[in-house]
């Protein structure tokens, strides 16, 4: 029964992404336009960053009511924020209403919208919207990868093959702050795999940077920060999956299934994560391993 249920469910959360693109859309403009007519930097900055905040709170309450209300009975909603999460079912509806919240604040184009659906602790439907592309990336377990509903699978380039983009994530001062070795190790690493790629890109957004390694534009995505949540790429992780792309660590172990911190409330996940093709993936192992 939960098979069949979880796929009603995944449509009717499908039929909501051209109201979060909208909605995202008008949000970010309202957002623009606040900060660029005050002179006020202090006042400017508290006034926006509520705006991001009910507006994270608005797609949040519209899954409740829209998705959760009809479907109680069967899920459980798991939201970054503690007093969204409600529900016992025993399938859970995880998401991140706007993934890059600091660049909406600071009026960065580069956000996104993720939600994934798991059943026995295993993600079964997962969607990512990238509001100002217009573009709708989803994907059922064993069923393929689709943008705008357009099937796609990951290219077949090497990191140093012409016109091949590797998207990365740089380590930060919180990882420097709290383990300056590993904080030097992953930089050492940036550097040898930027001496052998073709070009990398840094979008500073982790779920639509795994969806381009998804649907051919990028070889593959590294992630060096440390500082990154399941909540952040649950649902671009089964898309690159589905799309062909595989999962290891910086070490170079494979893996089908993300692990996260079980004593963080975050969910900030272990290790280091590359979603790459399996061409770039067998050379990123050989360079890092």
């Amino acid at each position: 029964m939960s098979d069949q249920i979880y796929k009603q469910i995944a449509q009717d959360i499908l039929n909501l992404a051209p109201r979060i693109i909208k909605d995202l859309n008008s949000g970010f403009i309202q957002t623009k336009v606040d900060r660029l007519t005050h002179t006020v930097i202090q006042t400017v900055n508290t006034g926006v960053q509520d705006i991001v905040t009910d507006l994270d709170h608005n797609i949040c309450k519209m899954y409740i009511e829209q998705i959760y209300s009809k479907y109680s009975k069967y899920l459980r909603i798991d939201s970054e924020e503690e007093d969204e999460r409600m529900g016992t079912g025993d399938i859970v509806l995880r998401f991140d209403p706007i993934d890059g919240s600091k660049h909406f604040v600071t009026g960065v184009t580069e956000i996104a919208s993720a939600v994934a659906l798991s059943l026995n602790h295993q993600p079964v439907f997962a969607m990512v919207i990238d509001p100002f592309a217009n573009h709708i990336y989803h994907a059922f377990k064993n069923g393929g990868a689709f943008l705008n509903g357009i099937r796609i699978v990951v290219n077949d380039k090497g990191i140093s093959d012409d016109l091949s983009f590797l998207m990365y994530e740089a380590p930060n001062s919180k990882i420097f702050n709290i383990d300056s070795t590993r904080y030097t190790l992953h930089s050492q690493q940036l550097d040898l795999i930027s001496q052998k790629a073709y070009r990398l890109r840094n979008k500073g957004l982790s779920s639509t940077s795994i969806c381009l390694v998804a649907d051919g534009s990028a070889c593959a995505y590294i992630d060096f920060s440390a500082s990154t949540k399941l909540y952040d790429v649950e649902a671009a992780i089964l898309i690159a999956q589905e799309a062909g792309a595989i999962i290891i660590t910086t070490k170079g172990e494979e893996i089908e299934q993300v692990q996260f911190d079980p004593n963080s409330d975050k969910k900030e996940i272990l290790g280091n994560l590359v979603i790459a093709n399996p061409k770039a993936s067998k050379e990123i192992t050989k360079l890092l391993g």
